[in-house]
């Protein structure tokens, strides 16, 4: 073989391996590219999220009672930080990170009360949520919240009656003709009525204002307010079913009249009523049949 043969063979070897080279050093270049882009799993980013890293914190400051940031956050570090990173500025970026999301951590449990900071202590403040009793209140608290739930829907059926009851007064009185809408025979809104038997003996007495009425009785009585007389009528039902004691009469008034005990030669009895003058929805007064003292704003 000539020289010139053999330097020609050479020189095609060494350009074989310097390509060899760079397709290796290519490869390797772009499988760090692919481990660098590769998306976390789900464990990584559960131990990542500021979730989890606020449990972790709970914990740390619970068990502590006492301590500092750099505390908790150097502890977390060694515990969650991956051994197997071994290049620095993963490591330090990894680091940056977590202790990022202890400091978030501890603002959200200080924005919840559970932790208290003072100066560069941080303290706990908060009730370990694996106590019974604190369980125990928090079942207390939906038991009340419950119960006030279940008044709220009472009182609302409440209301929507009372407002199917005036709808239907008011599509009544606007059917009917104007000789039957006289005002001798209509009683204005608000209004009350007091029911008790034919012979008793009733007492009134009236303030300037209007305001306050004193009622004077011999014999027990009942009081219904507008509301509750509007909707037996236009509901069919009997008046003396639908009291409405707790919105007009106090304790001791409802002590007073009764009691079947009570004899005509006692002391009276007294009852104190206030009513607040409404509106002028009128009603028919020959609609009811009982023995009444009404209150109007013509008074």
């Amino acid at each position: 073989m000539s020289t010139g043969q053999e330097a020609s063979d050479l020189k095609y070897e060494a350009n074989q391996v310097s390509q060899d080279d760079i397709d290796t050093l290519d490869m390797t270049l772009e499988k760090k590219r692919k481990q660098r882009r590769r998306r976390p799993s789900s464990l990584e980013k559960g131990e990542k999220g500021l979730r989890s890293f606020a449990v972790r914190v709970r914990k740390k400051v619970e068990e502590k009672k006492i301590t500092t940031y750099n505390q908790v956050a150097d502890e977390l570090v060694n515990e969650v930080l991956d051994p197997e990173v071994r290049d620095p500025t993963d490591r330090f970026y990894n680091e940056k990170n977590i202790r990022r999301r202890v400091y978030d951590a501890l603002n959200v449990l200080m924005a919840m009360g559970m932790i208290e900071k003072q100066k560069k202590d941080i303290l706990w403040r908060g009730v370990s949520f694996d106590s019974s009793d604190f369980l125990k209140e928090l079942e207390e608290k939906v038991r009340n919240k419950n119960e006030e739930l279940r008044q709220k829907r009472q009182r609302l059926e409440e209301l929507e009656a009372q407002k199917r009851a005036v709808e239907a007064m008011l599509a009544r009185n606007a059917s009917s003709s104007a000789s039957e809408l006289q005002p001798e025979s209509c009683i204005h809104l608000p209004f009350i009525i007091v029911s008790t038997s034919a012979d008793t003996s009733i007492d009134v007495e009236m303030e300037e204002n209007a305001e306050e009425v004193l009622f004077t009785f011999n014999r027990p009585f009942e009081i219904y307010d507008d509301q509750v007389i509007l909707q037996g009528i236009f509901r069919n039902t009997n008046v003396s079913n639908r009291r409405d004691e707790h919105e007009n009469v106090s304790v001791s008034e409802k002590q007073a009249y009764s009691s079947n005990s009570r004899q005509s030669s006692e002391p009276s009895q007294h009852s104190c009523l206030r009513t607040s003058l409404l509106s002028r929805n009128t009603v028919d007064n020959s609609m009811f049949n009982s023995h009444l003292v009404y209150l109007t704003d013509d008074v």
